[in-house]
């Protein structure tokens, strides 16, 4: 019996903390608005915008913005582990189609697409930037431009660029998945075009070239 409690208080928790992470999904898009508005103005400002830390900072601005909507989500999960994050739909659309039942889950911004329970693609519905990974990228181009002390940001910068090369095979594999092979070649290009970085040191990703 004690044992089962444990289980139970075990599960709880989990539950409660993956409901307070759905709640910080909510808070971090308004966040990321004003940020992005105080980010467009720094870079008009003629001090700001000389700086490293400036285009430094609006590189993680916009890998943050791309995950905004999607941070906890992954192909394959279940429509029962996904509302865990989400919360509950505002609206549920069913088909059915040669024996798989399809249902779009329609959230304030994303919309999620389950096929026979399991998450096979979304789209996001309302975005704060359209297309924010090649900006991210752009961004840290700008900052190593302007460190002329040299590799004062090159570690940070190197870290941020790992995660954003994740996050467009990611990106990627979605397109792909739903058949959106422009996208997913604008994808794996911008992955190659990251390797070109001077933190690379003219780094050559052969795995990338061939899934372009």
């Amino acid at each position: 019996m004690k044992r089962l409690l444990v289980c139970f208080f075990i599960l709880g928790g989990i539950l409660l903390a993956k409901a307070q992470d759905a709640t910080i999904t909510a808070l971090n898009y308004a966040t990321l608005e004003k940020k992005f508005e105080k980010s467009n103005l720094a870079i008009e400002d003629e001090k700001d915008k000389i700086k490293p830390k400036t285009w430094s900072d609006r590189g993680e601005m916009f890998q943050d913005i791309a995950e905004v909507n999607t941070q906890f989500l992954r192909l394959g999960m279940s429509s029962a582990e996904a509302k865990l994050y989400m919360k509950e739909p505002l609206e549920v659309k069913t088909e059915e189609s040669g024996g798989i039942v399809r249902q779009t889950y329609v959230y304030e911004r994303i919309n999620l697409i389950f096929e026979n329970d399991v998450l096979s693609s979304w789209k996001e519905t309302k975005v704060i930037h359209p297309d924010p990974l090649p900006m991210a990228l752009e961004a840290y181009k700008k900052a190593l431009e302007l460190d002329v002390k040299g590799g004062n940001f090159n570690k940070s910068i190197l870290e941020n660029i790992e995660r954003l090369k994740k996050q467009l095979e990611n990106s990627a594999i979605l397109a792909f998945t739903t058949g959106d092979y422009a996208k997913a070649l604008a994808c794996f290009q911008c992955i190659l075009d990251c390797s070109t970085t001077e933190v690379y040191d003219n780094f050559i990703d052969t795995v990338i070239i061939y899934n372009a």
